[in-house]
């Protein structure tokens, strides 16, 4: 499901989009020319990372992509920050993953996330 669609500038740009609690920060550089973004949620059963013991899904699964269907390289260190519902639970670890492969179903480990909340204090 399409819910944003918008351009991204060498200039950067911010999008807050408190609807789906989703927002994106694109530094300067982050592209070299102007790039038409749209941001998808997916339906829970579309497709999701294979889930080990004691994990769960708790945030919307989002797509990010040009209409183009060209794979999207960022210059720059995008930022991404999503609202998920294990916000206050304890000795567990917050882990984001980006699709590789649509076919076979791949996930890899984003790494670099960070909890907002510990970064408040």
């Amino acid at each position: 499901m399409l819910f944003f669609r918008g351009i991204v500038t060498n200039e950067g740009t911010h999008w807050d989009l408190k609807e789906w609690a989703v927002h994106m920060t694109f530094p300067p550089d982050a592209v070299p020319e102007p790039t038409l973004i749209e941001v998808h949620r997916w339906k829970s059963t579309a497709c999701s990372p294979q889930l080990h013991e004691h994990e769960a899904v708790v945030s919307n699964v989002i797509e990010i992509s040009t209409s183009s269907g060209e794979t999207l390289e960022f210059k720059a260190e995008v930022k991404l920050t999503l609202s998920h519902s294990a916000a206050d639970l304890h000795g567990y670890e917050l882990v984001l993953f980006k699709l590789t492969n649509e076919e076979t179903n791949e996930w890899e480990d984003v790494g670099g996330t960070e909890n907002f909340q510990s970064l408040s204090g």
